[in-house]
């Protein structure tokens, strides 16, 4: 597959490793419903770049560096950002690059979306009353956690470490002193709060959401390295009054109008653009 808009070209690659997103997004999307989705994303993005480019200058250095900069806070340390980098043959100037795009983009947006009108009160309340999932508030689980980074020439040094570090904990030994004492993260007692879904990494979510309060998990791996949990926490879902969420729904139905008027953007634009799409 091969998209070409205004001269700008996105390979197969580019529109596989797009095919791939899509499948884990949306398991049993067929191929033609993927391939036209694909289509249309770069399609809109590839034309808001573009004229993100004619009408909006440079952007300063530094504000590229703090996007970077926030960027890099998500992996472990510099050494895990540039192995990233390898494994995506990418650099820290083609990301810049990309950054700059961005952050050009979503000024263009602001320009072209900033008649939206927001929404009435009376609006804000018949969707509270039609849109349920937008008024709950979601589990929250209160745990903590042991964390440890293997070589990986050698994992199996942490790991039985970490086996005698879990026979400790199931023993009785409590869990903040020994997290104190062991983990590589930072935080006091291993203690990260409460927290939802979908703030964590996926293999956290997916053991910390599945425990029993009180409970001590298993060893399992991310990419920050192998973890024991502990929940001491949890309160279950439970719906929010109007007040409470009010300002929640303006933003969500804010984004939706913002998605139209660029949708329509994108509409008018697209009869201008030499648009190619090769199967």
């Amino acid at each position: 597959m091969k998209i070409t808009v205004n001269g700008e070209v996105f390979g197969n690659d580019i529109c596989m490793f797009q095919m791939q997103r899509i499948s884990q997004e949306k398991p049993g999307i067929s191929e033609k419903d993927a391939k036209e989705e694909i289509a249309e994303n770069l399609v809109k993005h590839a034309m808001m770049k573009q004229a993100s480019k004619e009408s909006i200058g440079a952007i300063p250095t530094n504000q590229i560096d703090a996007e970077l900069n926030r960027l890099k806070k998500n992996y472990p340390s510099e050494a895990e950002f540039q192995k990233m980098c390898q494994a995506n043959h990418t650099t820290e100037d083609m990301i810049k690059a990309d950054l700059e795009d961005s952050i050009r983009i979503n000024i263009f947006i602001r320009d072209i979306t900033k008649n939206v009108p927001p929404p009435p009160s009376h609006i804000l309340k018949k969707y509270y009353e039609r849109e349920r999932t937008v008024s709950m508030k979601p589990k929250e689980i209160h745990a903590a956690h042991i964390v440890m980074k293997p070589d990986p020439s050698n994992p199996s040094i942490v790991y039985d470490k970490m086996l005698r570090i879990r026979k400790q904990l199931l023993d009785g030994a409590e869990f903040a002193a020994v997290a104190d004492k062991h983990s590589s993260c930072n935080d006091e007692g291993g203690d990260m709060g409460y927290f939802t879904r979908g703030q964590m990494v996926e293999e956290f979510d997916v053991i910390a959401f599945s425990m029993e309060k009180d409970e001590i998990s298993p060893i399992f791996q991310t990419h920050f390295g192998y973890h024991i949990v502990k929940v001491y926490d949890m309160k279950e879902p439970v719906r929010l009054t109007f007040e409470e969420c009010k300002d929640n729904i303006k933003a969500e139905i804010t984004d939706k109008m913002t998605t139209e008027c660029i949708n329509k953007w994108c509409e008018e634009e697209k009869p201008k653009a030499d648009i190619k799409i090769e199967d």
